[in-house]
């Protein structure tokens, strides 16, 4: 079972940079840390830290935290034009580079629209592609490439995120093609043709039991496509390789009636499981 307890608040929510790290030896991974599933949990929940603000301890509690977990060479990106932000580093010498972006922020004006500019659009790799998701990519991609072009060399890039962060990972994995993708709670990113440019025998995608924006834009033939198989977290915080569709729904429909009995009248908790499953640290949890 999970170490850590599940998290129905708002403030796990709407604000996971506000806990502190895990990372380091009193964080409760303990030697699941190298676990690289872990790894890309607890650096997507870290992206939402506002190191891009200066006035902010932020940046500096974001490089406490790396360092902790023994990573090193931070480097941060960010475009002011459309609200985005990633950080990249490297997970050990001679080892393989970590960029991690950071997900929706509710309170950002361009982050939600990003996310509601739904429209599909020409993807140079092949397929089509949500727009706003696409322009984000593209405000710090030739930043992010030219970083990787000095500092990956021939090693493995991992590319992570959660929520919005998530979909954005996605596009870098089929533009720098030969790197690692792990994304939990992805929005649906393009169709299927743009599905196929991805390489998801080096991917997985995690979904954390009623995480509804693991369900948007809708999946509509020749629209929108999950970018590869589901890898399913159940309500008690447990990854169920191999669960038949008919299970995931009979935990679902689990998932909500205890949330509407012991968790969603608590004040300061989010009252839909649906949304309490999109928080960060509740997929951390599945790690750890």
């Amino acid at each position: 079972m999970p170490s850590i307890a599940y998290d129905a608040t708002r403030a796990a929510l709407l604000n996971p940079e506000l806990r502190p790290s895990l990372f380091g030896p009193g964080g409760p991974g303990g030697p699941a840390w190298p676990d690289i599933h872990a790894v890309c949990a607890e650096c997507s929940r870290l992206a939402y830290l506002h190191f891009e603000k200066p006035e902010s301890d932020q940046g500096a509690r974001l490089g406490a935290a790396l360092a902790a977990a023994g990573f090193s060479d931070l480097r941060t990106f960010q475009s002011a034009a459309t609200g985005t932000q990633a950080f990249a580093v490297l997970l050990a010498a001679g080892g393989p580079v970590l960029l991690a972006f950071r997900g929706t922020e509710p309170d950002q004006v361009t982050d939600i629209g990003t996310d509601l500019a739904a429209t599909l659009v020409p993807w140079v790799r092949g397929g089509r592609v949500h727009f706003g998701f696409a322009h984000a990519f593209a405000s710090v991609r030739d930043d992010i490439g030219a970083w990787l072009g000095r500092q990956a060399g021939d090693r493995e890039p991992i590319l992570t995120g959660h929520s919005l962060g998530a979909a954005l990972a996605t596009l870098a994995a089929s533009f720098w093609r030969g790197g690692r993708l792990v994304t939990f709670g992805s929005p649906r990113v393009g169709d299927a043709a743009f599905v196929k440019t991805v390489d998801l025998a080096r991917s997985a995608r995690f979904v954390d039991c009623c995480d509804i924006v693991t369900q948007v834009p809708p999946a509509v033939a020749g629209l929108y496509a999950d970018s590869g198989p589901m890898r399913y977290i159940d309500r008690h915080g447990i990854e169920r390789a191999g669960i038949s569709e008919a299970a995931v729904e009979d935990d679902r429909a689990a998932a909500r009636s205890s949330h509407l009995r012991d968790e969603a009248w608590v004040s300061g908790n989010v009252w839909s499981r649906e949304l309490a499953d999109h928080a960060p640290i509740n997929y951390v949890r599945a790690f750890v």
